[in-house]
């Protein structure tokens, strides 16, 4: 058994090294919960994020932004926190997310409520939104209720998913997935303290080989939110960085990429 740990873990770190050395910014990082924030969008656009979260109901015919149902105020829409502040920063950018045209903003739409009737409500509401649907460096996912793959081809191509590693997914349907996400707990007791074992280490490294050789972007959820662990998720090649602390993981990166 242990022989077999050892070779797994071997084969693990010569992939990770045959990918050379990884290079992380802001537009690694995703601002988990945007929403509340003490200036949600702004803060994460400001610092130039590759990803901003927003949780998402299907309320009284509109997208309403909270995490549970308990707190929806139905005066914070999706449309006025991010589709219109969106909007104006590619009138503004001429046609891009971004004033450099290179980098890709990608809006992660995590529906809350049944997944088929708020996502048809969302590409109803983005028909208001050319701009947008149309913009090349802008991409919007969906994840929490995603509904059937068997659907996702009824859906306009504008639309990504976010996907599961423990999914096996079609040629057609792997295109349509922008990146692969999992909750960290499935492969980690790890709180960040002291450092997580090799079992653990080795089982996160298997399933970012499995990424890379899909060709697509990871993420981890449910991660503590500390110096430790962004580093320990550098560490380990994570493509992704969640975080309800943007301002302290973009000066970290920036100073750990010096």
């Amino acid at each position: 058994m242990m022989i077999k740990i050892t070779i797994s873990l071997v084969a693990c770190i010569l992939s990770v090294v045959c990918y050379g050395q990884k290079v992380y910014t802001s537009y690694s990082v995703l601002s988990h919960n945007d929403y509340e924030q003490a200036v949600p969008f702004s803060n994460a656009y400001e610092h130039r994020v590759g990803f901003i979260e927003a949780d998402v109901f299907l309320e009284a015919g509109t997208l309403v932004v909270a995490h549970s149902h308990d707190q929806i105020d139905i005066q914070k829409t999706l449309t006025a926190m991010y589709l219109d502040p969106l909007a104006e920063k590619t009138a503004v950018n001429n046609k891009s997310a971004y004033p450099d045209h290179e980098k890709v903003l990608t809006l992660m739409i995590d529906l809350k409520s049944e997944g088929v009737s708020t996502l048809t409500t969302l590409v109803n509401i983005l028909k208001n939104y050319p701009s947008l649907t149309s913009c090349k460096t802008l991409k919007i996912v969906i994840s929490g209720n995603v509904p059937s793959m068997a659907l996702w081809n009824t859906f306009p191509d504008y639309i990504y998913f976010d996907g599961r590693p423990y999914h096996s997914y079609s040629k057609d349907n792997l295109q349509r997935i922008a990146f692969i996400s999992d909750d960290f707990k499935r492969y980690t007791s790890w709180r960040g303290i002291g450092e997580p074992n090799k079992e653990d280490v080795l089982k996160i490294k298997e399933v970012l080989s499995k990424c890379n050789q899909q060709m697509k972007p990871f993420r981890f959820w449910g991660v503590p939110d500390t110096v430790k662990a962004w580093s320990f998720l550098t560490d380990m090649r994570v493509d992704i960085i969640g975080t309800d602390h943007v301002t302290q993981l973009v000066d970290h990166l920036n100073k750990t990429q010096e």
